[in-house]
C-alpha cells in the first residue's frame, strides 16, 4: 500500500516518470513473453531501446552528481585552516584600497605599521574599522575570548591601535580613514579592492570560548562572485555602521 501511494505521489508531482516508465514496459516484456505473445524479435527490440534509455538515465544521473560535487569542492576551496600568508600579505600589498577591519587590530597594526606606512605614501587608500573603545562591544567582547582579558584591557589595546593608526593619518589624512564601531564585530578581515573588477576579501572568524581557530574564508569577485558579493554586502554594512574617529579631537583621550 505504501509502495502504491509513493508511485500516486510521484506520479502527480512529476518525479521519477521515466523510472516508472523502465518498470512498467519492462513487466510488460516480461509478461508478454512469458505467454508466448511477444516475438524474440519484438523482445530484443524493446530490451536494446530500454537499455539505451537506461544508460541516458545514467548520463543523466551523473552529470548531476558531478554538478553537486563541484558546488561542494568550490565551497571547500573557500576555506582555509589560516588565512594565507601570501594572499594576505599580496592584498596589503598590491591592492589599491584595502579595507582592514577587527576588534582591536593591535597585533595586526604593529605587524605591518612600516608596510602600511610605505603604501599610503605610494598612493595605497586604507581604510581601518575596530571596536569602539570603552563603548558597550569592549564590554561584551571578553566573554566570548578564550584567554581571560577585561574589557578596559580590550579598550586599552584598542585605544594603542588606534593611537598608531593616528600616527599614519597625520602623515596621509587624505589617504587613510579611520572608524570605530559599538558592535561585537564578528571576525576580522582584509578586503582588497572591493571595489573593483580584481576584488578580494579574507574573513577570520572569531570563536567563542575556545582556543581553536575557526577556519578562514577567502572569495574573489572573479571566482567566486555569489559569495564575495554577501561578504562585501556585510562588510560594507560594518563600515557604514560605524563612526568617523577624529584623532585630534580624541587625542586627549589616548
Amino acid at each position: 500500500m505504501e509502495v502504491i501511494k509513493r508511485i500516486i505521489s510521484d506520479l502527480r508531482k512529476g518525479e521519477n516518470i521515466d523510472l516508472y516508465f523502465f518498470a512498467f514496459a519492462a513487466l510488460t516484456l516480461a509478461a508478454l513473453n512469458g505467454l508466448g505473445l511477444a516475438s524474440r524479435t519484438l523482445v530484443e527490440s524493446v530490451t536494446l531501446a530500454l537499455l539505451g534509455l537506461l544508460a541516458a538515465y545514467s548520463l543523466g544521473i551523473r552529470d548531476r552528481l558531478n554538478s553537486i560535487n563541484g558546488k561542494l569542492t568550490g565551497t571547500s576551496n573557500l576555506l582555509y585552516d589560516g588565512l594565507p600568508l601570501d594572499l594576505r600579505d599580496a592584498a596589503i600589498s598590491n591592492s589599491k584600497e584595502l579595507l582592514i577591519v577587527g576588534i582591536s587590530l593591535n597585533r595586526t597594526i604593529m605587524t605591518f605599521y612600516s608596510e602600511l606606512e610605505q603604501n599610503l605614501r605610494d598612493g595605497q587608500k586604507i581604510k581601518i574599522l575596530v571596536v569602539t573603545p570603552n563603548g558597550e562591544a569592549a564590554k561584551l567582547m571578553p566573554r566570548r575570548i578564550y584567554r581571560p582579558i577585561t574589557s578596559q584591557r580590550l579598550s586599552d589595546k584598542i585605544l594603542d591601535t588606534l593611537l598608531t593608526v593616528c600616527s599614519l593619518h597625520s602623515k596621509t589624512p587624505d589617504r587613510l580613514e579611520i572608524r570605530t564601531i559599538d558592535f561585537p564585530i564578528p571576525f576580522g578581515c582584509f578586503a582588497s579592492n572591493m571595489e573593483l573588477s580584481d576584488g578580494a576579501i579574507y574573513v577570520e572568524y572569531y570563536s567563542y570560548k575556545t582556543g581553536r581557530d575557526l577556519p578562514c574564508v577567502v572569495v574573489s569577485s572573479r571566482k567566486d562572485p555569489y559569495w564575495y558579493g554577501v561578504y562585501k554586502t556585510e562588510i560594507l554594512n560594518l563600515w557604514n555602521a560605524g563612526q568617523e574617529w577624529h584623532c585630534k579631537s580624541n587625542r586627549t583621550t589616548t
